[in-house]
């Protein structure tokens, strides 16, 4: 009687593991068949999905194009051909000084350039140099055409190679080792009532130079060097 209960005993011990065994093979098979669809790509039928639109990835930010004005190229000088006099209206938020002044009257006028170079100096280090006169026409083509009639913002305008070094090191935005703020053909800027990349735009249709465009720190960095735009 003692060996038979155990061989019964034994004998639903072996259906048992033979039921879950078949269980478990089930289990796999159906969850490769799965693996199988997902990785060739078709449905539980056999047929296969629509394709997939293609993603186009655009490396690095967007240029800074201007909302409402279609970037025409027109140089500084033909932006102010016919005009009889170039003026800017400048304040820089540094030292709050203001200056509307004449510079150009069917020429140059020095005391013109003067009273902007001194209001354009390194402030911290009280030193003037002559912005060029390519930027100052970049300035009034801008200030044109934006015809807001608001004074140009002057965040950055000469600055001595000591200045540069220091905004270098403290991890200012833009701040470039050879910058040509240090040679007087740079100027970082805004206009009140003008967005940040409209005014990037404006300057891009130009063609004069450098344009950086900073919307994060809300300026446009100009200069009268090579072509070229970035984002900062």
């Amino acid at each position: 009687m003692v060996a038979t209960a155990d061989n019964r005993r034994r004998g639903l011990a072996r259906r048992r593991l033979l039921a879950f065994g078949s269980m478990a093979a089930i289990c796999f098979w159906s969850t490769a068949a799965s693996a199988q669809r997902v990785i060739r790509g078709t449905r539980a039928d056999g047929t296969s999905p629509p394709a997939r639109p293609d993603v186009v990835r655009q490396i690095g930010p967007p240029p800074a194009t201007p909302r409402s004005v279609m970037p025409v190229t027109r140089t500084p000088l033909e932006v102010l051909d016919g005009m009889p006099e170039r003026s800017l209206s400048l304040y820089n938020v540094h030292t709050a000084e203001r200056l509307d002044v004449v510079y150009w009257r069917g020429g140059y006028l020095p005391e013109g350039r003067a009273a902007i170079d001194r209001v354009m100096r390194d402030w911290r280090e009280n030193a003037v140099v002559q912005i060029a006169e390519e930027t100052l026409n970049i300035l009034c083509a801008l200030d044109r055409l934006t015809g807001t009639g608001e004074r140009l913002q002057v965040l950055s305008g000469y600055r001595t190679p000591q200045t540069n070094e220091m905004l270098r090191r403290s991890g200012v935005a833009g701040v470039a080792r050879d910058s040509l703020h240090m040679q007087g053909r740079a100027v970082d800027f805004h206009i009140p009532g003008v967005l940040v990349d409209e005014l990037a735009g404006f300057a891009q249709s130009l063609s004069a130079g450098g344009v950086g465009y900073y919307p994060r720190a809300n300026f446009v960095h100009v200069d009268n060097g090579l072509v070229r735009t970035w984002t900062g």
